[in-house]
């Protein structure tokens, strides 16, 4: 519906062609103002959508920086671990050897019998 008068449309009453063309200029208009909007709108959602996928990206990017960063620490982390480990190990290894020389000293030095294998010794009653 057409609310606003042109200066022309009193003039038109007595000819249907200016009529007419009073009509479709008010037609234009609209569509024209329509199509106006419809960009406005189109240039909105564009901008938006480049901003949420813009935004997206960069999260991912985000993410896969955390990730291999977290990944970086927990390989040089349990690669000390492994390090401590075996420092540890090495540790015990020579506790154990020397325990194991200082048995047989003790052993060959009293002329103690060497138990078998599976034979322990007794537990002293204090």
């Amino acid at each position: 519906m057409v609310t606003k008068e042109f200066s022309s449309a009193p003039k038109a009453e007595n000819n249907p062609m200016e009529k007419f063309e009073t009509i479709l200029h008010a037609g234009n208009k609209c569509l024209t103002n329509v199509a106006q909007s419809n960009q406005a709108v189109r240039r909105t959602v564009d901008e938006a959508t480049r901003k949420f996928f813009a935004s997206h990206d960069h999260l991912s990017k985000e993410v896969k920086e955390q990730f291999l960063r977290f990944s970086g620490v927990l390989v040089v982390e349990l690669e000390a671990l492994r390090k401590s480990e075996e420092e540890r190990d090495q540790k015990i290894q020579a506790i154990f050897e020397m325990t194991e020389k200082m048995s047989d000293i003790i052993l060959a030095r009293f002329s103690y019998q060497v138990p078998k294998e599976g034979e322990y010794l007794e537990e002293i009653d204090d």
